[in-house]
């Protein structure tokens, strides 16, 4: 009677712990994205502080073509502030496009995904953003003022961990909350959009721009991409990009590997029941694929000897 009643609490406390862990990581992952939120926020806000993004942005944009002509703008365009029926726009810098609306959405790491959900509710890419913007006036001849407001829009699907989290980030809501970004510029003349340009690989960056180029497209599995900060410097007018790495990007993915079976420090004694953890040795970067478990990832076993 006593070993079954023993058995009987050795059963609640591995369920109790499971339970524990459970809870632990999903934490975890909400302390995750709200790191990633404030990350791309922050990207975003970088982008838009560099007068080459918003050169290139006009540039990239039908809609602004009027402030580089300095034409008249569509009426349309005037506005006070964010609303739903302001034109959209792709945020673009050194040639690449740092945000969109249309083409665009993350996954609670980070990540941008490479096929994008058809519906707007998902939990592989929750994170998508409304990108728009609106003038202070009409007439771009003796200048004017454009805002660009980056709006998060996260929607989990509704039985997520992640659901309620954030819950007015949604396509209808109208106020700019914490991980939007709204950020003005004035232009007092027509842009002039023949600024000295580095170019590797079919990426401009303007002098002062920096970003991660790498040795090779690609490592071995468990390995990592080597990678270098190489930054666009003018010299004597002439933009020179420094470095010596070729590559705009490397494809790593990600490796990692269970550990031995070792007594559950919470299972009953004596037995043989033990548990293996899991351990990510070399995380997917952005053009690798994830395929591992999660780091600390718990499974059961059988352990070799008895647990006493």
């Amino acid at each position: 009677m006593n070993v079954i009643v023993a058995m009987g609490m050795g059963a609640m406390v591995t369920v109790g712990i499971m339970v524990i862990m459970s809870n632990t990581q999903k934490q975890q992952r909400i302390v995750e994205l709200s790191s990633t939120l404030e990350n791309i926020s922050q990207q975003v806000q970088n982008a838009l502080s560099r007068e080459g993004t918003w050169v290139d942005t006009i540039n990239a944009n039908a809609n602004l073509q009027c402030i580089k002509l300095g034409t008249d703008c569509n009426p349309g365009y005037v506005a006070t502030s964010y609303n739903m029926s302001l034109p959209a726009i792709s945020i673009v810098s050194g040639g690449q496009t740092i945000l969109n609306e249309g083409s665009m959405a993350f996954s609670i790491s980070g990540t941008q995904c490479k096929d994008i959900p058809t519906s707007l509710k998902s939990d592989e890419c929750p994170i998508r953003y409304r990108v728009r913007f609106f003038l202070d006036k009409v007439s771009s001849k003796t200048g004017l003022t454009v805002t660009i407001v980056a709006k998060l829009i996260f929607w989990p699907n509704d039985n997520s961990i992640y659901k309620g989290r954030y819950s007015n980030y949604d396509p209808n809501s109208l106020t700019v909350q914490k991980y939007d970004v709204i950020m003005s510029r004035k232009f007092s003349h027509q842009v002039d959009t023949t600024v000295p340009t580095c170019e590797q690989d079919g990426i401009v960056m303007y002098p002062g721009q920096s970003r991660n180029f790498f040795k090779t497209k690609h490592v071995a599995i468990g390995e990592f991409c080597e990678s270098e900060l190489r930054s666009c410097e003018l010299i004597n007018g002439t933009a020179f990009l420094n470095g010596t790495y070729p590559e705009t990007s490397c494809v790593q993915n990600c490796h990692g590997e269970w550990g031995d079976c070792i007594c559950d420090g919470n299972g009953p004694r004596p037995s043989r029941q033990g548990v293996r953890i899991y351990q990510l040795l070399v995380p997917n970067n952005e053009w690798g694929r994830m395929t591992c478990n999660q780091q600390g990832e718990v499974r059961s076993c059988t352990t070799q000897d008895m647990c006493l």
